[in-house]
C-alpha cells in the first residue's frame, strides 16, 4: 500500500496537519511557566529560553496535538510511540533542569542578607536579645541632646535609671534651677554647666551613680567652650569622660578650644583611656567638612556612632558622637529610641563598656510587718 502524500510530507517537514489548530496550553507550557516563576534572575531565565528552544528543536517534537487522519495505522503508532518517548525526554530532562535551578539559588552558608548594611561593625552589631545581659553586667553611658532638661527630670528618672552614668546637653539651664531641684536619685549630686543667667539655650550636665568614683577635671575645661571633663576609676584602671555641646555653626575658635582641650587629656599620663560624647553639631554623614575629623586622626581617637542621631521633618544627620582612644574598651554602642515623640528630635547614644558593673552597697533594716499584727 503507498504511502498518502500528507504522511509523505510530514515525515520531510514540510506539513503538520495540526498547524492550523487553534493554540492550547499543555503540559511543556506549564512547565516553563513554572520554571520561569522558579528563575531568580534575568539570565536564568534566558539559559532556561535557549534550553528549552534546542531539546524541543533537536528532537523535532511537535509540541501542538497531531491529527492524523488518513494515516496508515501501523505507522500512526509508531510515530505516536516515538513522539511520547521523546515527550518524556523533554519532561525529564526539564525536570531536572528545573531542580537545577532551585539549587542554584542556595547556598551552604549564605550569610547577612545584601539588604543588611554590612559595614557596621561588630561594636554595633550586639545581638539584641544578648543586649539585657550585656547591659546588666557592664558600665553604661547614656547621652542625649535633651533639649529642656528640668520639665523632664521626672520622666528621664523612669527611663535612664538603670544607666550609670547620664550626660545631657541643651539642659537650658539657668542660676533658677537648683541642685536639688534637678536631682536624680541614687546619682551622684550633678555636675553641671550653664550658661549663665544672660544667655539662654545650650548647658550640658552630668550624673554618675553613687557607686562609682568621680571627680571633676576643671583643668581641662576651658572658658565659654560647653564641656565637663570628669575622672572615672575603674578598679585599678582610670578614665577620662569629656561631655560636650558645640552649638551650631561655631567659629574657629571654639575648634581650636576643643583641641587644646583634647590635647591636655591626652597628655596626662595618668589617664588610661579617653572618652568624650556630646552633641558637636558636625554631621557624620557628610563628612567633607567636618571639623571633628582632623581632630580625631591628630589624636589617634575613634568615633563610633554609625546611625543617624538627630530627625527633623526632611532630614537626618549624626551629630551626636561617641569618641574614645581604646575601641576595645566598647562593648556595645548604638542609638536608642527617642525619650519623646516630637517631630524634630535627637535620639540618645548609648555605650556600654568592658568594665563590671559596680555592686550596689547592701544593708540592713526593720521591716514591720503590720498585717500580721495583733488588732
Amino acid at each position: 500500500m503507498g504511502v498518502g502524500i500528507e504522511l509523505y510530507r510530514m515525515r520531510v517537514g514540510q506539513y503538520s496537519p495540526g498547524k492550523n489548530i487553534k493554540h492550547r496550553l499543555n503540559y511543556i507550557d506549564f512547565i516553563c511557566i513554572n520554571l520561569f516563576l522558579a528563575c531568580k534572575s534575568v539570565s536564568q531565565a534566558l539559559v532556561l529560553s535557549i534550553l528549552i528552544f534546542t531539546l524541543t528543536h533537536q528532537l523535532g517534537v511537535c509540541l501542538k496535538p497531531l491529527e492524523m487522519k488518513h494515516v496508515d495505522s501501523n505507522v500512526q503508532k509508531i510515530t505516536s510511540v516515538n513522539v511520547n518517548l521523546r515527550l518524556f525526554i523533554i519532561l525529564f530532562l526539564l525536570f531536572v533542569i528545573q531542580i537545577l535551578l532551585i539549587l542554584a539559588g542556595i547556598e551552604v552558608n549564605p550569610g547577612p542578607s545584601d539588604d543588611i548594611d554590612s559595614s557596621q561593625s561588630s561594636i554595633n552589631s550586639t545581638d539584641m536579645s544578648d543586649f539585657g545581659e550585656l547591659f546588666s553586667k557592664s558600665v553604661s553611658i547614656l547621652h542625649l541632646n535633651v533639649q529642656s532638661l528640668a520639665p523632664k527630670i521626672d520622666l528621664i528618672q523612669a527611663e535612664y535609671s538603670d544607666f550609670d552614668i547620664l550626660a545631657f546637653s541643651e539642659t537650658w539651664l539657668n542660676n533658677n534651677h537648683t541642685d536639688e531641684s534637678i536631682e536624680i536619685l541614687n546619682y551622684q549630686h550633678p555636675f553641671r554647666r550653664d550658661r549663665g543667667p544672660h544667655k539662654v539655650g545650650g548647658g550640658i550636665i552630668v550624673y554618675v551613680k553613687n557607686d562609682i568614683h568621680a571627680q571633676r577635671r576643671i583643668d581641662l575645661e576651658s572658658e565659654s567652650l560647653e564641656a565637663i571633663w570628669l575622672e572615672i576609676k575603674f578598679k585599678d584602671k582610670k578614665a577620662l569622660l569629656g561631655t560636650f555641646y558645640i552649638p551650631p555653626n561655631s567659629g574657629p575658635d571654639i575648634w581650636e578650644k576643643i583641641e587644646y582641650s583634647l590635647d591636655m587629656a591626652s597628655n596626662d599620663n595618668t589617664i588610661n583611656y579617653i572618652m568624650a560624647t556630646g552633641d558637636f553639631n558636625d554631621n557624620q554623614l557628610a563628612p567633607v567638612n567636618s571639623k571633628i575629623t582632623p581632630l580625631l586622626s591628630q589624636f589617634s581617637l575613634t568615633q563610633l556612632i554609625d546611625e543617624p542621631t538627630h530627625f527633623t521633618e526632611s532630614s537626618s544627620s549624626l551629630l551626636d558622637l561617641f569618641i574614645t582612644n581604646d575601641a576595645h574598651i566598647i562593648t556595645y554602642c548604638g542609638v536608642g529610641p527617642p525619650l519623646l515623640d516630637q517631630i524634630r528630635f535627637h535620639c540618645p547614644i548609648i555605650s556600654l563598656l568592658n568594665f563590671p558593673k559596680c555592686r550596689q552597697k547592701t544593708f540592713k533594716r526593720k521591716i514591720w510587718l503590720y498585717d500580721r499584727g495583733d488588732l
